[in-house]
């Protein structure tokens, strides 16, 4: 609920399967390891940036983990992990 991960319902089944074998196995140990681990499950709503913060938060702790940190923030509704540049850095 923290997160706003899911919307509609139709991936839910799926991601929770997923989240659960991801947790169980233990391979993930970044946030870019659970988008990975992920990753093949068709959300239709496009929540994919939230559903990976909440798993991230169960199986690593809190955040903000390190590939998060390094990058900057998660923009939803983008295909890439875009970064928001701080005033100073150059476009």
């Amino acid at each position: 609920m923290q997160h706003d991960a899911f919307q509609c319902g139709y991936c839910t089944p799926g991601q929770l399967c997923s989240a659960v074998g991801l947790a169980n196995e233990g391979h993930a140990k970044s946030l870019d390891d659970v988008r990975e681990l992920m990753s093949g499950n068709l959300c239709r709503c496009g929540a994919y940036a939230q559903i990976a913060q909440a798993v991230a938060q169960v199986v690593l702790g809190p955040g903000p983990h390190a590939s998060e940190a390094a990058r900057g923030p998660w923009i939803a509704g983008t295909t890439v992990n875009a970064r928001v540049r701080g005033p100073e850095e150059p476009a």
